[in-house]
């Protein structure tokens, strides 16, 4: 198969999904939070603020969302692998 075919084949929204939260936990560890909060932009601090900021229990935060992103992912893309799996083994078997 072509690398262009398998492209195509893939769920964008799955990828780009899965991109957006690596995105989130790279710029946690890189401190990026940290630099938007120090901004000197109200309103910058405040979204910052609101989205990235751990705070002692006081109902459901963005933070509080990862694992369970992460968990969608996997629950979404385990069908999607074992039908390619499946696929690919009955073209094997043909050969």
């Amino acid at each position: 198969m072509s690398t262009t075919k398998n492209l195509s084949q893939r769920l964008r929204s799955l990828d780009f999904f899965r991109g957006a939260v690596m995105f989130l936990l790279v710029a946690e560890f890189s401190d990026l939070f940290g630099v938007l909060m120090n901004t000197g932009n109200e309103s910058i601090t405040t979204i910052a603020n609101f989205l990235f900021h751990h705070v002692k229990w006081e109902g459901l935060h963005f933070w509080d969302l990862i694992q369970p992103f992460f968990m969608f992912i996997v629950g979404v893309s385990i069908p999607y692998s074992y039908a390619s799996r499946l696929k690919k083994r009955r073209f094997k078997k043909a050969d």
